[in-house]
């Protein structure tokens, strides 16, 4: 799917209220969907931009395909000014930077398959997700330091976290994965012990609990 000196990024956004479109990849043409504010999706940008100066130098070129599409609310100003910062990012859409838009589920084991790492850099967050299924597909994770992802990973054990807006934090916490392959396969790893906790038939489990308690009350 990818060239061998090219590094992956995976960067997740909702698909809810999105119409599927074209996938586009390196060579393709584009796909608009999964960039909006609270997803970070600028200073996802500026990390890249930056990750992609360093890493070029050693002959490998990341590249960040963004997953997902429209969410109910117009973002479309913000994303235009978003992808209109790339030429002077030194990025190049479809390119350096990919929007894939909506893609079946059946073809999303595929693309995690093909990432090296997913790069979730929110503003906030209800859950977040995308983080386990990410990390069900063994993808190492570096995600914005929000308290809702406390409540369920442990910072540099279950996944990178950086502070929110920080591009140079998360430029170096994407490095940091993609030429570390003992950092990623520790990810992983944990990241499975992370999605054994909250399997369907556990998350059941407890809403049948909480049901149950209720009904006394």
């Amino acid at each position: 799917m990818w060239p061998r000196s090219v590094r992956p990024i995976l960067i997740w956004s909702p698909r809810c209220g999105s119409r599927p479109v074209r996938a586009a990849r390196p060579g393709g043409r584009a796909a608009v969907g999964g960039i909006e504010p609270r997803k970070g999706s600028d200073t996802l940008m500026a990390a890249v931009a930056a990750l992609s100066r360093s890493e070029g130098r050693s002959g490998r070129r990341p590249v960040l395909a963004v997953v997902g599409g429209h969410s109910f609310q117009d973002y479309r100003e913000y994303r235009d000014r978003v992808l209109a910062s790339l030429p002077g990012l030194g990025l190049r859409l479809d390119d350096d930077v990919v929007l894939l838009g909506t893609v079946p589920d059946a073809e999303l084991p595929g693309w995690y398959a093909a990432a090296d790492v997913l790069a979730f850099p929110s503003t906030k967050e209800g859950w977040g997700l995308a983080v386990l299924e990410a990390m069900s597909a063994g993808l190492p994770v570096v995600a914005s330091d929000l308290p809702v992802f406390r409540e369920y990973l442990q910072p540099g054990q279950d996944a990178l976290m950086v502070p929110v807006d920080d591009a140079a934090a998360l430029a170096a916490a994407l490095a940091a994965v993609l030429d570390d392959s003992a950092l990623a396969d520790r990810l992983r790893a944990a990241g499975y012990q992370v999605c054994a906790r909250f399997t369907w038939y556990r998350c059941a489990a407890e809403h049948q609990r909480i049901y149950a308690d209720l009904k006394w009350r």
